[in-house]
């Protein structure tokens, strides 16, 4: 092949003849073996040639074989197909034989499928024919069970030709069966109108298969009977206590409810296997009496609700109430002895669906009630207001508070018992008028307490209780509203809110206790004021505490543990922080005041400080539950720790104040370096120029204000100057 004889040139499609010739003979030397060369190419051609003879010779016999082989194969398939088309030919002739074999089945399946409805349906319709003469026959001789089997055998049938009621006989068979009912029905209906309840065990076995009947008739015909059925039972009751008869009176309310309950349970004892379970019987008697009592009662409250005192009413309504909780007792299953007697005390009985069923003809009167609770509470109120500011110096709250509470929680438990909704919210409105106008008492009561110039003994006992009462009556709101929420009826439910009464008590706390230390404030104000009396720029001396200090602290010693005795827990703790914030502003605000300070002064005033700092720190904690309260030392510090970094600045060198003020505070600013500058004397003339050393911007609206209350200076001391011969340029 081309590859095995010249590999040079077969595996190189790029082939370069003198680079062919160069590679066999790459120098002089090399010429010498090119006769060998040649004869070598020659022989190399000459195989070739051979080769390629034996390959056309190889082509030429195989495509005569092909052709044969190719011949064959055609012949093979022209047979294949042949065979083929006969079996296709022989499965059509097998198809058609089978459909014709199979129509044939088929008419015959279909003829034997009508055949046998037709005997089911013939059978069924003789069935429905000899049911109803069985059926009348039944009804005839009274065997009720069989009736009732038979009349569900019949409307069973019957609903199978519901498609062919057209047809002639299901239309004869149809009406013949729907008169057999109407039979069935009025004689049924007869047999339950002289229905008694102490009723022999032969009549109750009869009247239970006629009530198997019953519910053969359907369901339209079962509600009927029943509705019918109690109406009737409730002949005897409406005829006893017809209208206008003592026995049916609004004051014999309770022999309706008596009557009932013995009615009810002679139905138990002597019925319960009567009537089918699922008809609930007692439940529809329960309901038709209690329909009909509404009704009478409702009527009589309508003609009589003028004449109708609210005790009266009252009672009425609480023997309604508490036969409702009877009823409940009758269909508690759990309940051993549901018709025991009639008990005016029992009030633990819970209500379910029974409630208001015979109390709501009482909702429209329930003013009688409200009224009478809103007579009561006005004369409970007006003398306890009356009596408001008779203290027992041993109470820490008012005794009107108290007796208003426990008046609440029995009028609240009171209406409960009768009713949870219409009246209990009317309560509840009233309740929230009473608590809302007491607040206005005490509110009127601590703005007309003069403290101008501190507490008499009284008087901080009064302001005390108030702080106490208002908190007590912040709780009475929060068990007011719970309890309400819990026990009112849901269509009320929304409409339970003190946020409003509750927020007002509040604020009547913390006005109280500011109010307290108001005159605590206002006692100490001779002190502070001898502490504007000192000659602080001459003064120099030191002394350990000045009187002013003295008094302060005395003050403090003697009236801070009667406030404790008084007020206590969370109230003692806002006391305590909003006192000492009071008392620090009103010391800061002295020393503020001060004008020119010597040295000495300066350091008369550190002691004070630090002495009214001590009597805070130790004062006061003792009284604490837990006396390390990192807050309250903290807040101390902090205060008093600036007014003494000020009052150490005092008397420094004017040229390195603005520098050092700033290095002492952290937290400078142009307003505390101010007051330094106002305890040292230093006149608003001047201040703009320690001002700006300190690096306060133009815009800064402290030296807006220190510059404009230097031009007032200006302006004070201008007409003295005048008068004096003076002017600014002399």
């Amino acid at each position: 092949t081309m590859d095995t004889k010249f590999p040079e040139v077969s595996q190189d499609t790029d082939f370069d003849p003198i680079q062919f010739i160069n590679n066999r003979f790459p120098d002089a030397s090399s010429l010498s073996r090119i006769d060998d060369e040649i004869k070598d190419l020659e022989d190399k051609i000459v195989g070739f040639d051979q080769s390629v003879l034996e390959c056309v010779n190889g082509q030429k016999h195989s495509g005569v074989k092909g052709k044969e082989e190719l011949k064959n194969a055609n012949l093979a398939i022209e047979d294949l197909f042949g065979r083929i088309h006969e079996i296709k030919s022989k499965a059509y002739e097998a198809e058609e034989m089978v459909k014709e074999i199979s129509k044939d089945i088929r008419d015959l399946d279909f003829a034997r499928q009508h055949l046998n409805t037709t005997i089911v349906a013939l059978s069924r319709i003789n069935d429905i024919i000899s049911g109803l003469g069985e059926l009348e026959f039944m009804l005839e001789k009274k065997q009720y069970r069989e009736v009732g089997n038979l009349l569900e055998m019949v409307t069973r049938m019957l609903s199978l030709f519901h498609d062919y009621k057209s047809v002639a006989t299901v239309m004869e068979l149809q009406s013949r069966a729907d008169e057999i009912k109407r039979k069935i029905k009025k004689q049924i209906f007869a047999e339950f109108d002289l229905f008694e309840v102490a009723i022999s065990s032969e009549e109750a076995d009869k009247h239970t298969k006629a009530c198997f009947v019953i519910d053969a008739l359907g369901e339209r015909i079962r509600e009927e009977f029943l509705t019918q059925f109690t109406k009737k039972q409730m002949e005897k009751y409406t005829s006893e206590f017809y209208p206008g008869t003592d026995i049916a009176k609004l004051e014999n309310i309770k022999r309706r409810y008596t009557w009932f309950l013995e009615y009810a349970e002679d139905f138990e004892n002597n019925c319960f296997e009567v009537f089918p379970v699922n008809w609930e019987v007692k439940r529809l008697l329960t309901e038709e009496f209690c329909f009909q009592t509404r009704e009478a009662i409702g009527g009589m409250l309508n003609e009589q609700a003028s004449m109708i005192d609210a005790s009266h009413f009252k009672g009425l309504l609480r023997k309604t109430v508490l036969f409702e909780k009877q009823l409940a007792r009758i269909f508690d299953v759990s309940d051993t002895n549901p018709f025991g007697d009639f008990d005016e005390e029992s009030n633990d009985i819970e209500i379910p669906s029974f409630e208001g069923i015979v109390s709501s003809c009482f909702n429209p009167h329930m003013n009688i009630y409200l009224q009478y609770q809103s007579k009561l509470i006005s004369e409970m109120y007006d003398k306890s207001i009356s009596e408001l500011w008779n203290l027992d110096t041993d109470r820490k709250v008012l005794i009107s508070c108290t007796d208003l509470v426990v008046y609440i929680g029995k009028a609240r438990s009171s209406c409960l018992e009768i009713d949870s909704g219409k009246g209990y919210y009317g309560l509840f409105k009233l309740l929230s008028k009473y608590l809302n106008k007491y607040s206005h008492h005490l509110y009127d009561k601590v703005n007309s307490m003069d403290n101008t110039n501190g507490w008499n003994i009284p008087d901080l006992s009064i302001i005390c209780c108030i702080a106490n009462t208002s908190q007590t009556l912040i709780n009475t709101c929060d068990e007011i509203e719970d309890i309400y929420k819990d026990t009112i009826q849901q269509s009320y439910l929304k409409n339970i809110d003190l946020s409003e009464l509750n927020h007002a008590y509040s604020q009547l706390t913390t006005i109280s206790i500011n109010k307290l230390i108001d005159g605590f404030i206002g006692g100490m104000k001779p002190s502070f004021q001898r502490m504007l009396n000192v000659q602080w720029d001459t003064w120099d001396t030191i002394t350990d505490h000045l009187p002013h200090i003295i008094e302060i602290s005395a003050y403090i010693a003697q009236y801070i543990p009667i406030v404790h005795k008084w007020i206590t827990g969370p109230r003692f703790i806002f006391f305590r922080d909003s006192f000492i914030t009071r008392v620090i502003d009103v010391y800061e605000n002295h020393i503020y005041s001060l004008r020119g300070v010597s040295e000495m002064g300066a350091q008369q005033l550190l002691l004070d400080t630090e002495a009214l700092k001590n009597l805070l720190r130790n004062e006061l904690p003792d009284f604490l539950p837990n006396g390390n309260d990192k807050r309250y030392f903290e807040r101390i510090r902090v205060r008093f720790e600036k007014m003494e970094n000020i009052l150490k600045l005092v008397n420094l060198p004017t040229h390195t104040l603005a520098d050092t003020f700033k290095a002492v505070f952290t937290n400078h600013n142009s307003s505390d370096f101010v007051k330094i500058l106002d305890v040292r004397g230093i006149k608003k003339t001047q201040q703009s120029t320690y001002l700006e050393a300190y690096g306060s911007p133009p815009d800064d609206p402290v030296r807006l204000l220190v510059q404009q209350q230097a031009e007032q200076e200006d302006n004070l001391l201008n007409p003295i100057t005048n008068l004096f011969g003076f002017n600014k340029r002399n």
